[in-house]
């Protein structure tokens, strides 16, 4: 009422003051309530998230005040139920509520109940009986969940959330916060007339927060949210298609010859114009920028947009790049592991028709299973062969690693395990978009051993586990000792994207179990490359380098590496057979030597690395 009679200082006196009440509510609520439950509320309530952003956005978009009340509600609000989760599973792990032993093993046992029956197997089994069984289950999942939230503080949120200070005083010197929000429009002014509303086009808005300077924070309004998101779409779409038309191969009936495509980076100049070229000149002296995604910019490895179309380089280029899921969860990666990691390890290549002969399984077009397999959008997996090579080459890199391929790339491997200090899972990844599975941390899910015996409703081994780990067992593993986890398999980045609480999937279950740092391809990345640039990245972090800048390196080494420098080592062969598709290396290649075969992003430029703040 105040905005719309042009009284914006009371309506922000009385938003503020609205936000106090819901930071109570808030507490109150997840204090008796399940994961379901808080999700639910925040939805209830994101309304005035809305509200108040709209309120700053459209009559203080120049005050100092009004922009530091706005990124100090932000990094109250953005990414609540990722926190509870994670507070629930520290709780789980520690030894402080030695009273609730028996409820905390209860609900990993229930959680395992859940996890098999919505595997794919059990879903092709039990078509009949499987929403009641399921119903059944997630009841007194829910119910144990608001019985151990009651008895622990920590996920009700009560203690203090970091505020501006608190993580303008964590960024490392010489870095910058920005931080990504989504939010619908409210236009105050607008009359309604039948019934219309006044919520207009959502909008993005990034918030600049250098290091050390919690009062210097900026607000810029990025614009339509739809413009950019269309600008994702084929921004991605250029930058990760790796098919015959972009590959640098061709043939000819006597020499093969290297034809190199040009990357197009149309999309990615125009989304870097929108997204980058309002901000980059707001911090001159940075050398490292700390990205804090919403909505689809979680799809978008941003270091790889041109700052600098004429000279054709990256924002990786200028700065070194990393990734938190919000702000203040730079507070929580300073924290150092209270136990030391297990052995390495290093899964790869697995044998997803493990034991397959041995169940008389009907042909995989049977059509009732067929018919659930399509409902689901899952194709029976073919091998990844690619990714052994990948596993052998980094095992070299690191000492006493387990490496597991073929049979023996179990998912037990790594959910019987102690927490490795160092985890590479290189296999297939899936993520269903959408299906009678509402939780979307059901269907985010990694292939192990025996995942098409358990797509066709196979029995495996029970030393073999499912076939598959879900984001959800993932998500309930204590890996707050595992320093480093590289998921080389698509999808693995996937999962649906939720406005302001981030992408619900296998890379939300590793923060939440407590990953300090996660490198994972935002697309389907080719085998030997990926085997190549992990080759450089192990070498160079195993020497010292941080994670992040250890990537940046390999990145950088696969796009200029040349057709002569492949030739001096036998993965760099292996991977001009492959772009030339040819079984032996012909003594004459048509084509010059200082190629760059490698250069389009396709090749490297998906990973990014979310977690990890160098000093």
């Amino acid at each position: 009422m105040y905005a719309a009679t042009k009284r914006p200082d009371d309506a922000l006196s009385y938003r503020i003051q609205a936000s106090a009440i819901h930071d109570k509510l808030i507490s109150n609520v997840f204090a008796f309530s399940s994961e379901n439950d808080r999700l639910a509320f925040i939805d209830k309530i994101r309304g005035n998230f809305d509200l108040f952003l709209s309120l700053i956005y459209q009559y203080f978009p120049n005050s100092e005040t009004a922009t530091q009340q706005a990124f100090d509600f932000i990094l109250k609000r953005k990414g609540l139920t990722a926190a509870s989760l994670a507070a629930q599973n520290q709780a789980f792990y520690s030894d402080r509520y030695p009273q609730l032993t028996g409820k905390f093993r209860q609900l990993s046992e229930l959680n395992t109940q859940l996890v098999r029956l919505t595997s794919f197997a059990n879903q092709t089994k039990n078509i009949a009986n499987y929403q009641s069984n399921l119903t059944q289950l997630r009841s007194q999942y829910d119910n144990l969940q608001k019985q151990i939230a009651s008895q622990v503080p920590e996920i009700q949120l009560s203690t203090q959330i970091p505020n501006r200070h608190a993580v303008a005083s964590a960024l490392p010197s010489k870095s910058v916060l920005i931080e990504f929000v989504l939010f619908d429009v409210f236009d105050f002014q607008a009359i309604q007339a039948n019934g219309e509303t006044q919520w207009q086009s959502p909008h993005y808005l990034a918030f600049i927060l250098p290091a050390g300077q919690a009062d210097a924070v900026q607000m810029v309004d990025l614009g339509e949210a739809d413009t950019i998101d269309n600008l994702i779409n084929l921004f991605r779409l250029e930058a990760s298609d790796g098919g015959e038309q972009t590959l640098g191969w061709a043939k000819v009936k006597t020499t093969p010859q290297l034809q190199i495509k040009q990357y197009n980076p149309a999309a990615a100049v125009e989304l870097s114009q929108i997204i980058l070229s309002p901000i980059l000149d707001l911090f001159p002296d940075c050398h490292q920028i700390i990205f804090a995604p919403d909505g689809n910019l979680n799809l978008v490895p941003l270091q790889i947009l041109p700052v600098c179309p004429s000279d054709r380089s990256f924002l990786m280029d200028k700065y070194t790049v990393s990734y938190l899921g919000v702000g203040r969860d730079i507070i929580h990666s300073q924290h150092q592991p209270t136990t030391i990691g297990d052995t390495p390890i290093i899964i790869a290549d697995p044998d997803f028709d493990l034991a397959i002969a041995n169940n008389n399984l009907p042909n995989s077009q049977n059509p009732t299973k067929q018919e659930l397999l399509d409902t689901l959008d899952i194709k029976i997996l073919p091998p990844a062969h690619g990714t052994r090579l990948l596993g052998a080459s980094v095992a070299k890199k690191l000492k006493n690693a387990r490496l597991y391929t073929g049979a023996k790339a179990l998912s037990t491997c790594l959910t019987n395990s102690k927490c490795p200090s160092i985890m590479l899972i290189a296999t297939h990844g899936l993520f269903i978009p959408d299906s009678r599975q509402s939780n979307p941390m059901m269907r985010s899910a990694i292939a192990f051993a025996g995942a098409n015996t358990a797509l066709l409703g196979g029995n495996l081994p029970k030393q073999a586990g499912n076939g598959f780990i879900f984001a959800q067992d993932i998500a309930g593993l204590d890996l707050r000792a595992n320093e480093l986890t590289v998921l080389s398999a698509c999808d693995t980045a996937r999962g649906d994207i939720k406005i302001g609480e981030g992408v619900f999937g296998l890379r939300r279950a590793f923060a939440t179990a407590g990953t300090k740092i996660l490198i994972m391809s935002l697309w389907e990345v080719p085998g030997r490359a990926t085997a190549l640039l992990m080759e450089q990245f192990f070498e160079h972090y195993q020497n010292g380098v941080a994670a992040v800048e250890a990537l940046q390196n390999a990145q950088n080494y696969i796009r200029n590496i040349t057709v002569e420098e492949l030739r001096k080592s036998d993965l760099g062969v292996e991977i001009i057979k492959e772009l030339l598709r040819v079984r032996e290396l012909p003594t004459q290649i048509d084509g010059n030597e200082t190629y760059k075969p490698l250069e389009h992003p396709f090749y490297w430029g998906g990973w990014i690395c979310q977690g990890e703040i160098t000093k």
